[in-house]
C-alpha cells in the first residue's frame, strides 16, 4: 500500500531484504561502539573511511545503471557490509571478548546505564525517520529523479562529516570521558574540539563552495547542473552539521540522553512541517531546500548552545535522571 502511494511499486521486490538491512545497520552501530570501547581506533577509522568510500562510489556508479531508488539501496547495503567486515573480526578475539562480556558485568552495566536505551532508542528512531521520511516525501511530492540528485549531493557534502567529523568525535569522546572524571565538566575538551571543527569546516567548505557547482557539470555532464545548484543551497546546513554532530556525543558523556531524544524529535517535526508546507503552497524543490537548510541549520546552532552549557556543567539537572544526579553527588563527596 505504501509503495503504491509513493508511486514506487517496483520496490516491493526489496521488501524481503528489510530485516537483513536493518540487522546490518544495527550491527554496524554495535560493532562501532564495541571497537571504541576496546580502543581499536584504527579499525574504527578504517571502517568509516571504507564505508563512506563505497557508499559514494556505488551511489554514483549504480545511479547510471539502475533506475530510481535501487542504486541507493544497493550502495547502502554494500557500504555497511564492508564496514561490518572490518569491525567484526575483533569480536572473535576471545581474549578481549571474555574481558568485557561477563554475565554479571553485563547486568551491572545494563542497570547503571538504563537511561541510554530508554532515551536513545526513541532518539535514534526519530533521527532515522527524519532522514527516511524526508526521502520518501521528496520522492512522492517532487520526483524520484529529484530524490536521486538530492541523495547524491547529501552523500558528497556529508563525506567530510563521515570521515573527519566521526574521527574527531571519537577522540573527543575519549578525552572528554577522562576530563569529566577528574574535573566534573568537559569544558576544555568541548572548547578545543569546537574550535578545531569550526576552522576545518570553514576551510573545506569555502573551497567547495566555489567549485562544487561546476564540478557536477564537468564530471557528469550538463544535465547535472541542477544538482550543483542543490549542493550550493544545502552547503550552509552541512557546514553547521559538520561542527555540531561530533559535539552531540556530549549527551552520552554527561548522560543527558533525554535532551538527545527531545532534539531529535524536534528535528523530525520541523522536517515534516517544512516539506508539507512547501508542497501545499506549491513551492518548487529549490524553495523547499532553502527553507529546510536555514531552518535546520538554526536548529542545530541552538542545539550546540545547549550542549555548550552541558559541557560547562550547567542545566544538567533538567535532563539527567535522578539516579544519575545522585551518583554524581556521591562521586563529588568521595573526591
Amino acid at each position: 500500500f505504501i509503495l503504491n502511494y509513493l508511486g514506487e511499486p517496483s520496490l516491493k521486490y526489496w521488501l524481503p531484504c528489510v530485516p537483513f538491512v536493518s540487522l546490518t545497520l544495527a550491527l554496524y552501530q554495535v560493532l562501532n561502539i564495541y571497537n571504541i570501547r576496546i580502543k581499536n581506533y584504527r579499525e574504527v577509522s578504517q571502517a568509516t573511511i571504507v564505508k563512506s568510500f563505497f557508499l559514494g562510489f556505488f551511489s554514483l556508479s549504480f545511479f547510471k545503471l539502475f533506475a530510481g531508488a535501487t542504486a541507493l539501496i544497493l550502495a547502502q547495503i554494500i557500504s555497511y557490509f564492508t564496514g561490518n567486515y572490518i569491525l567484526i573480526k575483533n569480536v572473535f578475539d576471545l581474549k578481549n571478548t571474555k574481558k568485557y562480556f561477563r554475565k554479571k558485568k553485563i547486568k551491572e552495566v545494563a542497570y547503571k546505564y538504563i537511561d541510554f536505551p530508554k532515551y536513545s532508542v526513541p532518539a535514534g528512531l526519530s533521527s532515522t525517520l527524519s532522514t527516511s521520511l524526508n526521502n520518501i516525501l521528496i520522492s512522492k511530492f517532487f520526483s524520484t529523479a529529484t530524490l536521486g540528485q538530492y541523495n547524491i549531493v547529501e552523500k558528497i557534502l556529508g563525506a567530510p562529516s563521515m570521515l573527519i567529523g566521526t574521527a574527531i568525535g571519537q577522540v573527543f569522546f575519549q578525552r572528554a570521558s577522562r576530563e569529566i572524571l577528574h574535573t566534573g565538566s568537559i569544558y576544555n575538551s568541548f572548547k578545543n574540539v569546537a574550535i578545531l571543527l569550526i576552522l576545518l569546516s570553514l576551510g573545506m567548505f569555502s573551497i567547495a563552495y566555489f567549485i562544487i557547482a561546476n564540478w557536477f557539470e564537468f564530471i557528469f555532464g550538463v544535465e547535472w547542473k541542477e544538482t550543483g545548484e542543490f549542493a550550493l543551497i544545502l552547503m550552509p546546513l552541512f557546514v553547521v552539521r559538520f561542527i555540531v554532530v561530533p559535539l552531540t556525543i556530549v549527551n552520552n558523556i554527561c548522560e543527558t540522553q533525554k535532551f538527545g531524544m527531545i532534539w531529535q524529535a524536534g528535528r523530525l517535526f520541523l522536517t515534516l512541517v517544512i516539506i508539507y508546507t512547501a508542497y501545499n503552497t506549491g513551492k518548487d524543490f529549490n524553495v523547499f531546500l532553502e527553507w529546510y537548510t536555514y531552518t535546520i541549520a538554526i536548529y542545530y546552532f541552538i542545539v550546540a548552545l545547549v550542549l555548550f552549557q552541558f559541557a560547562k556543567g550547567n542545566w544538567l539537572n533538567w535532563f539527567q535522571s535522578q539516579k544519575v544526579i545522585e551518583r554524581n553527588k556521591n562521586r563529588m563527596i568521595d573526591k
